[in-house]
């Protein structure tokens, strides 16, 4: 009998964090981000100026941090320490939707950012790394994440 009422707990947990994830994402559903640069735009653009699959660095991180619209941070599928710790700094919403992994370290370092924080490419966390974003203060987005585990989804049922 008490083996079922933790079973049922873990579920209403589980359920729980799901829905409250589900209610701080932004938009129904996850498209892939354009993988272009602004400046690919211009008529003198090459197909290198496409940095999909590239790493977030924190000189790219500086540049955006001067002027956000220089940089298309969803077009980044990885982040360095350094750049999550300039990036948490920023004052406005921080969409990073390209991120398809996350360390344990960096979400320390992104949960402190204080507005919106967007990650809808992540499709899975550590458990050290959702109990650090669960403890993130603003609009978490998450809405690429296709599982959650027990302490998972307890770590998310207690974000604020």
């Amino acid at each position: 009998m008490i083996a079922s009422a933790v079973k049922q707990s873990n579920i209403f947990a589980r359920i729980s964090a799901l829905l409250a994830i589900s209610c701080m994402a932004t938009g129904v559903g996850y498209s892939k981000p354009n993988l272009l640069t602004e400046q690919s735009d211009s008529p003198n653009s090459s197909a290198s100026d496409d940095v999909s699959g590239s790493v977030l660095t924190v000189e790219i991180a500086k540049q955006y941090l001067a002027d956000t619209a220089s940089v298309k941070t969803e077009q980044f599928t990885s982040i360095d320490k350094a750049a999550a710790e300039a990036l948490s700094k920023h004052d406005g919403n921080l969409y990073l939707n390209g991120l398809t992994s996350l360390s344990d370290a960096q979400a320390e370092i992104l949960a402190k950012h204080t507005s919106v924080l967007g990650l809808n490419g992540l499709t899975s966390l550590s458990d050290v790394a959702a109990k650090a974003l669960s403890k993130h203060e603003a609009n978490l987005n998450l809405g690429g994440l296709t599982s959650l585990s027990d302490s998972q989804a307890e770590a998310f049922s207690k974000h604020k």
